[in-house]
């Protein structure tokens, strides 16, 4: 993230290029996407998995579990 930061300083404000351009700016916003969207995915996985325990908690309604 810190990379394609660096790389958009340097196309949106002229700033002087901090490391060799091996990739073009747009690779790395799909790289990076691609990585997030994997994240997310197993962020969620996780979520589901932790959710019986939270549905374990005395009191809590139905309505409240479907957050």
């Amino acid at each position: 993230m810190l990379r394609l930061h660096r790389m958009a300083h340097t196309v949106i404000n002229g700033a002087n290029l901090s490391e060799p351009a091996s990739e073009d700016l747009w690779e790395v916003a799909a790289e990076l996407i691609g990585e997030l969207r994997q994240t997310a995915d197993i962020c969620q996985e996780i979520a589901s998995a932790l959710q019986p325990l939270a549905d374990l908690q005395p009191g809590r309604t139905e309505a409240s579990r479907r957050r």
